[in-house]
Order: structure tokens, then sequence, then C-alpha cells
């Protein structure tokens, strides 16, 4: 897990060399004013996802993973907490779904790890890595997910 700001992107361009390429190329293209929807840049292997949501509590919520993505989450409007954890200690729920890359685990007991996104920040998740983001007070938020196919990490 990453987390950092917009103008230090370009740092982790030897992560994924062809992906952070395209990424920064198209993410000035993006903004709040975008339309909600995925934009393949890559087909199979690089998107970016824009969305538009309600931030919820995080208690109560599940953790998820990918095996096949890293995630980029790069928030362009509010304000979200994303919470992440190992998750082999936590008993799965759903379990993985090859067609939407995705299984989630049930939150531990005890308060997990977290950082705030505002404009300007970003996570990464990569492929395994527990996380749980869109927690909040119930604010809007519009945000950014490039999904990087784990053959594009070096």
């Amino acid at each position: 897990m990453i987390y950092d700001t917009i103008e230090n992107l370009k740092k982790y361009r030897n992560l994924a060399p062809l992906a952070w390429d395209q990424v920064c190329r198209h993410l000035p293209d993006f903004s709040t004013s975008s339309p909600s929807g995925k934009t393949v840049l890559i087909e199979n292997k690089l998107f970016i996802i824009i969305q538009r949501y309600n931030t919820h509590a995080l208690t109560g919520s599940n953790f998820e993973i990918h095996r096949e993505f890293a995630d980029i989450q790069l928030l362009l409007d509010g304000k979200e907490t994303v919470a992440y954890t190992d998750i082999r200690p936590l008993q799965c729920v759903s379990p993985y779904h090859a067609d939407s890359d995705f299984a989630l685990y049930a939150a531990a007991p005890e308060i997990p790890d977290r950082c705030t996104l505002i404009p300007g920040n970003f996570v990464i998740f990569f492929p395994g890595e527990g996380h749980m983001p869109s927690c909040g007070d119930g604010d809007p938020v519009t945000k950014a997910v490039i999904k990087i196919h784990k053959s594009l990490l070096d």
C-alpha cells in the first residue's frame, strides 16, 4: 500500500512504467465534472473508473481484495476514509469472483489502520491487499479509480 499526494505520482513510475505513462497522460482529462464510468486505456489491462457516491460508516463494512488488478484511488472531490489491513486472519464473507476480480472479508473487531483522502491525495493497493474504501460521514465524493493489471506491474 502506498499513500501520497498527486504531485508525487510520477515518483512511482518504475512500479509499472507503461501504465504510469498512460495514466499520467490521461489524468488531466479527469475532473469533478467528468462523467461517471469507465475509460479503457489498454484493453483488459488498464482503465480508469470515475465514481460518485456518498461515503458510509466504517463499522459494518467489509474489506475487499483483488487478485488481478492494483487500484490507484485518487479523490477528486470530497473527503473519504480508507481502511486497510492484512486479510489473512479475517473471515471471507464473499468468495473471489474472477469476472469482477473481487472478494470480501469481514472486518476484525479492532479498529483498522486507515488514511484520509482529500482532493490531491491517492492511495495504491496492490493485488491481495485488503482495503475498505468509501468510508466517512455520508458525504458525497467523486473519485478516480485506476485499475492496473498485475502483468503491467514490475
